[in-house]
């Protein structure tokens, strides 16, 4: 991202993050071919597709798109969908990632 002067740091951070939400949220809804574009309270337990898989599905969203490497383990401690997105978006927050710069930067989940 281009540094421009006169810009909020803390603006285009929290910019960067929701991109980042949107655009996992839509590769969830799309992963677990639901209807309803899903928006973050979801419990995990309730959604019809998530499974085994749906966690293969989104170890992979997150390494390809992201540069992310997650742990089965962490995934399957996760509560909600909004679980979920935390996992990506505050990794990326911790190494400096983001979209923009997506498979550049690997996080392995024994940090």
């Amino acid at each position: 991202m281009i540094d421009c002067p006169g810009r909020d740091k803390a603006a285009r951070q929290s910019r960067d993050e929701k991109m980042t939400r949107e655009k996992l949220l839509s590769a969830l809804t799309e992963l677990l071919e639901t209807d309803v574009q899903l928006s973050g309270p979801e419990e995990l337990s309730g959604l019809s597709g998530w499974d085994s898989m749906a966690v293969i599905g989104f170890m992979s969203i997150a390494d390809d798109r992201c540069g992310i490497t997650l742990a089965p383990k962490k995934i399957n401690s996760c509560a909600t969908v909004n679980d979920l997105i935390e996992l990506v978006v505050g990794r990326e927050q911790l190494t400096g990632a983001g979209l923009a710069g997506c498979g550049e930067n690997r996080v392995d989940s024994r940090c």
